[in-house]
């Protein structure tokens, strides 16, 4: 009976010990990760590393403006550090991704993307942002200065867009000449965080960032990375979007677009990947594979992690 009593005490201390060490074990695998994506029954991903091409389709890509492929990565301006030509370039999936389905069911989504900005000096500009838009997104006229995402004659757009903006130059509607910012079809930022602020660096060098769409709460929720800093946490800036489904279409393209004006600098993108779960038309099916939990989560990505699946985006430095 002791020896009975013995056993069952110390299979107890180890499933003691095992509840509360797993989730610890979780927690630092994903702190050391911040290019996971966890998303729960996830139905669509794609990955592209652009110094591999082979982990990417050329025919998945759509390039407009001055944006170009490169051997190990894309340029979305002009690629010539010389060059002072006002350029204004865009990258996007070829393919419409699923924002809503018929039934009006949200997609919960979450983007990871390494990306370059190189400036000669402090006058450079303007900057990139990712975005969702209308499908397709037509090319707009006159943009140089706002991203390429809105015509500067234009006093509403044309076309609908949620875009996060990573922003160099300091127009007179901006808060800062280094801000990260929400855009809801427009660039003057319904919120944002300025940089170079309490130690932080400008948006020089290269950097990862992630953006995590949340269809419980409607929360956008954007981070930062300074890969050329990595004792600096994330910088994170969060926005519900009220109604989403009256601001984009059931159907988005998903990209990068940037510009630079007077004051010029180098725009790149190394590697992306997205996971939604919602399915994409389809066009294209892409591979799911299983990642750890990610650093910054919102409430649709934390549901039962165990069943979850997701995309692992490269870590491109």
């Amino acid at each position: 009976m002791a020896s009975a009593a013995s056993s069952r005490s110390v299979q107890i201390l180890l499933l003691i010990c095992t509840c509360f060490l797993l989730p610890l074990s979780l927690a630092a695998q994903g702190a050391d990760d911040k290019n996971s994506v966890e998303l729960v029954d996830s139905q669509f991903s794609f990955s592209f590393d652009f110094s591999n091409e082979s982990s990417y389709q050329v025919g998945d890509l759509s390039f407009e403006g001055n944006a170009s492929r490169q051997s190990n990565r894309i340029d979305l301006t002009c690629n010539s550090r010389g060059s002072i030509e006002p350029c204004e370039g865009r990258m996007s999936y070829s393919h419409p991704v699923a924002f809503y389905d018929d039934t009006g069911a949200l997609a919960c989504f979450s983007t990871s993307f390494t990306f370059l900005i190189f400036a000669d000096n402090d006058s450079a500009g303007d900057g990139l942002a990712f975005f969702l838009s209308d499908y397709p997104f037509k090319k707009v006229p006159d943009s140089i200065g706002h991203l390429g995402l809105i015509s500067e004659t234009s006093t509403s757009p044309s076309q609908h867009f949620v875009a996060v903006e990573f922003d160099t130059y300091q127009n007179y509607w901006d808060p800062s000449a280094n801000h990260i910012g929400v855009d809801i079809n427009s660039i003057r930022s319904s919120k944002y965080k300025n940089l170079r602020t309490n130690g932080l660096p400008g948006l020089n060098g290269t950097m990862t960032a992630k953006v995590q769409f949340d269809n419980t709460t409607n929360m956008l929720l954007a981070s930062l990375w300074f890969d050329d800093y990595p004792h600096i946490d994330p910088v994170v800036v969060t926005y519900v979007l009220t109604d989403p489904k009256s601001l984009l279409p059931g159907q988005v393209e998903v990209g990068f677009s940037s510009s630079t004006g007077a004051a010029t600098e180098l725009h790149q993108i190394l590697a992306w990947s997205f996971n939604s779960t919602l399915a994409a038309p389809p066009l294209h099916k892409a591979a799911v594979v299983p990642a750890t939990e990610t650093e910054q989560t919102t409430s649709c990505m934390r549901r039962g992690l165990s069943k979850s699946q997701a995309v692992h985006a490269f870590d491109v430095r």
